[in-house]
């Protein structure tokens, strides 16, 4: 009798150790997806930085901004198109303060 209360005890330990090792493997990967997706936006965040930033200095230096929009910018030299530059026509409102400005915008996919 107490041969089977043992076995039944070591089967219920076994288990239950079981459900535990795989809760915590799922917990794992779920965090490795987390980190792994904060690193490719923050990566995205920094690249679509570097190339408004390109955008700015292309524009300082006098380049024809119709050149420079859409131009896609291979931020570190993979042979990705890692950020797409758009320039937009000036703004067109006399009695704004942004009148004559152009809006950019980098659109990165990551």
């Amino acid at each position: 009798m107490s041969r089977g209360i043992v076995l039944i005890t070591v089967i219920i330990t076994v288990v239950v150790l079981i459900i535990l090792a795989l809760v915590t493997v799922h917990i794992m990967i779920q965090q490795a997806y987390i980190a792994e997706h904060k690193i490719k936006r923050l990566r995205a965040f920094f690249i679509a930085k570097a190339g408004l930033v390109h955008a700015l200095e292309r524009l300082r230096n006098g380049d024809d901004p119709s050149v420079i929009s859409n131009e896609d910018l291979d931020i570190d030299n993979d042979g990705t198109s890692d950020a797409d530059i758009q320039i937009d026509p000036p703004i067109n409102n006399p009695g704004s303060p942004l009148n004559g400005t152009r809006p950019i915008s980098v659109t990165v996919n990551y």
